[in-house]
């Protein structure tokens, strides 16, 4: 984290990819505090990683002994500012998982949040293989997105059709 020196307890957006995993192993297990971290984080990470227009920090780091918010930042992107794609994409499989395992419906309201960033995002689907504009939130495009797009596709349309939901949006 050579940019910002010395972190407390620094937190990334790419962790909501590991929630599947605790979900998953409550439900192995039958152990609850498996699916209480797995809710925990991605409460914290919706209040704390994102934007007011649904954008994502790389990066948040945090105060141990408080737990309050120390920095927040994007290391694998084009700025502090800057939405990083992959890590979008990462926070929307994320909330899309959470929803389908707790039918919490703040879970897919913020997965449609994120997404309408994303989708409403004036350089995200151009061809260049590095978007470096000086404009607030310039994607770094990477072909790891796409999958996770592909795949949270398939995910939310199994959804609508197995159990009938819509969303309204």
């Amino acid at each position: 984290w050579e940019p910002w020196g010395e972190l407390h307890f620094p937190v990334i957006i790419d962790n909501m990819m590991n929630l599947e995993m605790l979900m998953w192993a409550y439900k192995e297990t039958g152990k609850k505090i498996f699916k209480d971290i797995a809710i925990s984080h991605a409460d914290k990470t919706m209040v704390n990683h994102f934007r007011e227009d649904n954008s994502s920090y790389h990066v948040v780091d945090y105060f141990p002994e408080t737990g309050d918010v120390a920095f927040k930042g994007t290391n694998q992107g084009y700025s502090d500012d800057s939405a990083w794609s992959r890590g979008q994409a990462w926070g929307l499989y994320g909330y899309v998982m959470m929803y389908r395992e707790t039918k919490e419906k703040k879970y897919l309201e913020h997965a449609i949040q994120v997404a309408k960033f994303i989708i409403n995002h004036p350089q995200f689907f151009k061809s260049s293989a590095n978007l470096t504009a000086l404009a607030r939130h310039s994607f770094q495009r990477n072909p790891d997105i796409a999958v996770i797009r592909i795949k949270h596709q398939i995910q939310s349309l199994c959804d609508l059709l197995h159990r009938g939901f819509h969303s309204g949006a």
